[in-house]
């Protein structure tokens, strides 16, 4: 099958978490290395520019995520992807994810040959009408949700012990001459298996007539969607097959 990919009107950019915490640590004056502040500023000022222009579009995507699991400059880093992104942020990758598979699912039922995937899909609405609305407004919208100090320190936690656990998979693997190609496919092969057997275990309590606790549904929901859009285009349930 042949996926065909279309550019948007006018050029997208996401700028790296990094980036942005960069800009932020030189209009603080934090950063001691005069090339790397002097590049953060350019590309502020620059991208500043141009979306005010409507010759760029600037988005926000989940960079919050990451910089505001730090323990400085979260306010800073807010104001400047407002600042940038003029409130344009995309879809949840998880709400992408979801498209991209249902669309799937039709291409695979229709046998088509040629799938089409469109910059516009990944976000809520078209982004010019956003873009249009706040240059001739000067009304920018962005919402986001606050951090304390607890759930910035269990995110900085879990963060940790997740790169620490990452670097002692690539240590073993290193020592034992595992391929970064071969870790990656034993790691979609167990993402795999994982689905499969939990949609097998749903589909044989529901079979049988077994009540599936609200544990078993909520907590790992995001498994069952495929099998509800499956459902939905070919009104087949039980067709783990």
């Amino acid at each position: 099958m042949e996926i065909e990919k279309f550019n948007y009107k006018i050029p997208i950019v996401w700028l790296d978490t990094n980036v942005i915490i960069d800009i932020a640590r030189a209009k603080n004056n934090s950063i001691k290395e005069h090339e790397v502040k002097e590049r953060a500023l350019r590309i502020y000022n620059t991208i500043y520019r141009l979306t005010r222009k409507r010759k760029i579009l600037c988005v926000e995507g989940e960079q919050r995520d990451e910089y505001g699991n730090r323990e400085f400059l979260t306010k800073e880093c807010d104001d400047i992807l407002t600042a940038i992104t003029l409130g344009l942020n995309l879809q949840h990758h998880l709400v992408t994810k979801q498209f991209q598979t249902q669309q799937m699912i039709k291409v695979f039922l229709d046998k088509q040959k040629k799938f089409e995937l469109t910059e516009a899909q990944i976000f809520h609405s078209d982004p010019m009408d956003n873009l249009g609305r706040v240059t001739n407004t000067g009304f920018i919208v962005s919402v986001r949700w606050p951090i304390n100090n607890q759930q910035r320190d269990e995110n900085i936690k879990s963060r940790n012990f997740t790169s620490q656990q990452f670097e002692e998979i690539r240590m073993t693997n290193r020592k034992n001459g595992k391929t970064f190609k071969q870790q990656l496919e034993n790691e979609y092969y167990a993402n795999i298996k994982v689905i499969l057997d939990y949609i097998s275990k749903i589909i044989t309590k529901e079979l049988k007539g077994i009540p599936i606790t609200a544990d078993e549904l909520f907590q790992n929901l995001g498994m069952l969607d495929p099998l509800h859009w499956w459902k939905y285009e070919t009104g087949k349930m039980a067709d783990l097959e």
